[in-house]
């Protein structure tokens, strides 16, 4: 287990990736009958075995393996061997594709550790832990710690590199445009994007994973500027990549369609948009489980749309999307995650909708107090400017009721 990730020489529906992972599970048999289920290379094939099922979107499976290869290197390396740094990458990694943000942060700490003894603070394998770091605190919505976990991982990659871009620093840029675009710093996003492209073409070709993400990405910013032609033909891009390379049951396939469903909601395309979301939700229920806050993004979505449908039949299933929705996320994440704020405006929206306006009111509010308070967001970001004219206008309602009653 030299590396970080081991990268297996062939993509899940390559019929030689299968023929692949059955090899890896013969060989573990019998090394756990000729050398014993302790020996190095079981702990090593436990290690690749890991990677594979991970790469396919099985992430119980592959967390198993992952803590059988840990056991091993902790009695055979010690606490303080690469290999056992390794393995809590990947641990972390894993963790964090399952949404458990907390415990996957502790596994990298853990990997840091050990870079930092063995390595130091200025080689590749400390930046690509700060780089994971940022990751996690991205998913948990503490954008700024993560832009500066981002810019330390870049920093030491432009080191070493003497300014020039290669794979590390393409990923770097990709997930700091992610972090900008959530920031509402849409141009600083793009042109981190753009960077991150160019390189990936260049080093990958089109079919690639790194050029998926990017593709993704930019056709997330896009969307969020309001340049929805080009942010579907970037998804587009992403989607054909994505099939491609993982089959269409992957959860990465659920990422895109969801944000293309988004798209098309915006454009007031709903069934169109409708379709694409239960796609989605299918997906993630299915590999990630109902309780995982990709699953609660899922439903705020669908009830967004049914409740812009009319109907009181409409409402009633869009209240109950949004209070799942809420379950979840109280459940999986922090009471002060960004996406909690995302339901509490979709459901205040439903709320004012249904004339329900100290409600609708209420649920602004700790929206509001999640996007100013936690993410330390101004007066000029976009969602924050949104829920103060939508509370605006609640009070001009309250303002017109009173005046009728007095009348």
């Amino acid at each position: 287990m030299p590396g970080q990730v081991m990268e297996s020489p062939m993509m899940p529906g390559d019929n030689r990736f299968d023929l692949y992972c059955r090899g890896l599970f013969e060989k573990l048999e019998c090394q756990i009958e000729e050398e014993g289920p302790m020996h190095p290379s079981t702990g090593a094939t436990h290690y690749a075995i890991g990677n594979v099922l991970d790469s396919q979107g099985k992430y119980d499976k592959a967390m198993n393996h992952y803590q059988k290869a840990l056991e091993v290197c902790l009695e055979a390396y010690g606490q303080t061997h690469p290999s056992t740094a390794a393995v809590y990458y990947c641990l972390g990694k894993g963790l964090n594709a399952q949404g458990k943000y907390e415990e996957s942060f502790k596994q990298y700490q853990q990997s840091l550790k050990i870079d930092l003894k063995i390595h130091g603070s200025e080689h590749p394998s400390t930046a690509q832990t700060y780089h994971e770091m940022g990751n996690v605190l991205n998913h948990q919505g503490k954008y700024e710690l993560a832009l500066k976990f981002y810019e330390k991982s870049l920093g030491i990659d432009l080191k070493a590199l003497h300014g020039q871009e290669d794979s590390s620093t393409a990923t770097t840029r990709h997930e700091m445009g992610n972090v900008l675009d959530n920031l509402g710093r849409y141009e600083e996003a793009m042109e981190h994007l753009n960077k991150s492209l160019a390189t990936d073409l260049k080093l990958y070709g089109h079919d690639h994973p790194s050029t998926l993400s990017t593709y993704h990405c930019m056709g997330r910013v896009l969307d969020h500027q309001g340049k929805y032609n080009d942010a579907m033909e970037h998804y587009q891009e992403a989607l054909a990549i994505c099939v491609k390379l993982n089959g269409p049951t992957h959860p990465s396939v659920a990422t895109v369609c969801h944000g293309m469903g988004g798209v098309l909601q915006r454009q007031g395309m709903q069934d169109e948009a409708v379709e694409l979301f239960q796609k989605a939700l299918e997906i993630r229920r299915k590999a990630l489980g109902e309780y995982h806050p990709g699953v609660a993004m899922v439903y705020n979505s669908i009830g967004k749309d049914l409740g812009q449908r009319g109907s009181q039949q409409h409402e009633h299933d869009a209240h109950d999307l949004f209070q799942r929705a809420l379950r979840i996320q109280l459940k999986a994440l922090r009471e002060d995650h960004p996406d909690l704020a995302v339901t509490y405006t979709n459901l205040a929206d439903l709320l004012r909708h249904q004339g329900k306006l100290m409600e609708a009111t209420a649920s602004y509010e700790k929206a509001q107090a999640i996007l100013r308070k936690k993410l330390c967001l101004d007066d000029d970001h976009p969602s924050v400017k949104e829920i103060e004219d939508k509370m605006g206008a609640i009070s001009l309602q309250f303002v017109s009721q009173c005046h009728i009653c007095t009348n």
